[in-house]
């Protein structure tokens, strides 16, 4: 290496020195901060504690969905009352306390047992694909149940 290459590649790593320096955002983005390798550990773990905490919450409402589409088969086969299956649908949705506020936040009036009546209703009109003659007898059986609405 020449002098006056060694000279130009020291005028351009001070040059790069100074820039990282005066922009310290610049060498955390870069990944050159190995100073804060501690932090930096204790955020990673954090994150990881976080992502299996959401995967369990994802598995706990994959099961509860099984159930209730269980649930909702039974009530459309027949073999099942609107009655039952609201009861079903409150004890699965039990297992979640935020699984109860966003049902409680769905339909604010009423009971829970009503609540979980008005959940299977949605749950067989929707995911269950509206098959006309269950939802007519369901929402005649509702009608019954809840005379007021």
């Amino acid at each position: 290496m020449t002098r006056r290459t060694a000279a130009s590649a020291g005028v351009a790593g001070a040059a790069l020195a100074a820039g990282l320096t005066l922009c310290p955002t610049w060498i955390r983005a870069a990944g050159l901060d190995v100073w804060n390798m501690p932090e930096l550990n204790r955020q990673c773990d954090a994150e990881v504690g976080r992502r299996d905490r959401l995967d369990d919450r994802v598995h706990q409402l994959h099961r509860r969905n099984a159930v209730k589409r269980a649930i909702a088969g039974e009530l459309i086969a027949g073999r099942l009352g609107l009655a039952e299956a609201a009861a079903d649908f409150l004890a699965v949705e039990a297992t979640d306390p935020w699984a109860l506020e966003g049902l409680q936040a769905q339909f604010p009036d009423g009971p829970d047992q009503k609540r979980a009546a008005l959940a299977v209703l949605v749950w067989v009109k929707v995911r269950a694909g509206r098959p006309a003659e269950a939802v007519a007898r369901l929402e005649a059986e509702f009608r019954a149940l809840y005379p007021d609405g």
